[in-house]
C-alpha cells in the first residue's frame, strides 16, 4: 500500500507484486542468467540486450548462482 509522499510505488499483477522501477521481471532474470551460463554470452552484450547496466547483470548472475531470481 502506498502513502502520499513516498518515492516508490508497487505495481500489482495478479501473479506477483513488482517494484515500479524494476527493469527485469523474474522470468527475464532467469533468461538472462541462462544466456550467460549456457550460451556463454558476455556481460556487456547482455547489458545492451536487456538495457540494464553491467553491475545489474553481475548482480543477477550472482543471485542466479544462489538460485534466487526474485526481484530485490
Amino acid at each position: 500500500m502506498s502513502h502520499p509522499g513516498e518515492e516508490w510505488f508497487m505495481v500489482t499483477n495478479s501473479a506477483m507484486t513488482i517494484h515500479k522501477r524494476t527493469r527485469l521481471a523474474p522470468m527475464l532474470r532467469r533468461q538472462l542468467a541462462g544466456e550467460y551460463f549456457q550460451d556463454r554470452i558476455r556481460v556487456c552484450d547482455l547489458a545492451k540486450k536487456y538495457q540494464v547496466s553491467r553491475p545489474t547483470v553481475y548482480k543477477i548472475i550472482h543471485r542466479a548462482r544462489q538460485n534466487d531470481t526474485s526481484v530485490h
